[in-house]
């Protein structure tokens, strides 16, 4: 699983925090999430956004060393839990990459302040989830960003 620093260079984004990124690893997962401000002009004196305009994550399910049953396999892991978020979601079925994918429904603003869209992509036992806002984002072009985006986080990990 690549670090932030090094799969932020394949994302078409600009601004990345670095003192925010998070990688995670303990047993049979591993995870990274990364996030993307603008930033503004006041006085003369450049100001970070306070919400983000990108958030990436990637989690990793991997096989357990004694795989002795199909709960074992990070790629069915993975796709139960994948399955079972997706349901609350509407489904993207024509993004050309990954196994399944679908948006989430953000119809709570106050757990997801300024984010225009959420799409949460499978591909094998790696789930990657983009939330793109803000200004940069805006809702027209939100949902193709967030499908380049992913396709650029999903190859940004090593074969």
């Amino acid at each position: 699983m690549p670090l932030c620093s090094e799969a932020a260079k394949n994302l078409p984004l600009r601004g990345r925090d670095e003192a925010s990124d998070r990688y995670q690893e303990s047993g049979d997962r591993a995870s990274n999430a990364c996030w993307w401000y603008g930033s503004q002009q006041e006085g003369g004196v450049g100001r970070r956004d306070e919400s983000p305009h990108a958030f990436v994550e990637w989690d990793l399910k991997r096989s357990s060393s004694s795989s002795s049953g199909p709960t074992d396999n990070g790629t069915f892991f993975q796709r139960q839990i994948f399955d079972t978020r997706a349901k609350e979601g509407r489904p993207e079925p024509a993004l050309g990459f990954g196994d399944a994918a679908y948006w989430r429904d953000l119809d709570n603003p106050t757990e997801d302040p300024g984010t225009n869209c959420s799409l949460n992509v499978l591909d094998g036992n790696l789930a990657v989830r983009v939330d793109l806002g803000g200004d940069e984002h805006p809702p027209a072009r939100c949902e193709a960003d967030a499908r380049k985006i992913a396709a650029a986080a999903i190859a940004a990990m090593p074969g």
